[in-house]
């Protein structure tokens, strides 16, 4: 990293090895602070390492700097290393997408739970081992709403996917907003309040939207209401 390209308080990183053959990377954030000079005129770059209760500092000098990566040479740096894994394949194969029998059947019971509980505000119903996934909620009005968080940054057909679907039924979103720095997206949409129509729009999204394979198994949070009784 050239001194020019050093903003203090931006975040820069640095990669060493673990092994003997360079496969296994390790990467140190740090956040530049400002160069000082010593009385013999050799200069060091001090950067903090995040995370400590009292700051770490950590100092690189001239002939070390080059060593410090932004975020586009980092990902060019563990790119360079992508090709050396994985080291075992994984023996798994895929099945073919769907959800199964026994999963429709529990996904049914919980949308059925949901709906006949009025002291839960919503369920959200997400695939095991992922952040895929929907929630149910009241909307303020006694109705329904289907919500989604999704990562406009990380993959943005995602959310065309979900439009494409609505908009196949009618539907636009009555929220739409970005959270978190535009990380998250979140979009709500009414829905009908017959579970066979509930069911029905779980299981496209679960496969149009979210890809579910006949193995997944889902996970189910329920929500309770807040009570505003002090």
């Amino acid at each position: 990293m050239h001194p020019r390209s050093l903003v203090p308080g931006n975040c820069y990183f640095y990669v060493n090895y673990c092994d003997d053959k360079l496969t296994v990377p390790g990467v140190q954030t740090l956040i530049y602070q400002c160069c000082e000079t010593s009385d013999d005129g050799e200069r060091h770059w001090l950067f903090e390492e995040p995370g400590y209760e009292t700051p770490l500092l950590v100092r690189f000098a001239d002939k070390q700097l080059y060593g410090i990566l932004g975020f586009e040479q980092l990902i060019d740096k563990l790119s360079e290393c992508a090709m050396d894994h994985p080291v075992t394949p994984p023996q798994s194969r895929q099945t073919p997408l769907g959800i199964n029998e026994h999963e429709a059947e529990r996904l049914r019971n919980n949308i059925q739970d949901f709906l006949e509980n009025d002291d839960w505000y919503s369920v959200t119903v997400t695939i095991f081992y992922t952040d895929d996934g929907l929630s149910l909620g009241r909307t303020d009005d006694t109705g329904l709403k289907m919500s989604f968080f999704t990562n406009p940054r990380l993959d943005p057909s995602e959310e065309k996917r979900i439009f494409d679907l609505f908009a196949e039924i009618g539907t636009e979103p009555h929220v739409d907003y970005l959270s978190q720095g535009g990380r998250k997206r979140v979009l709500d949409f009414a829905i009908s309040d017959s579970p066979v129509e509930i069911f029905d729009l779980c299981v496209r999204v679960l496969t149009e939207v979210h890809r579910i394979r006949g193995d997944d198994e889902l996970k189910f949070s329920f929500h309770p209401i807040q009570s505003t009784r002090g």
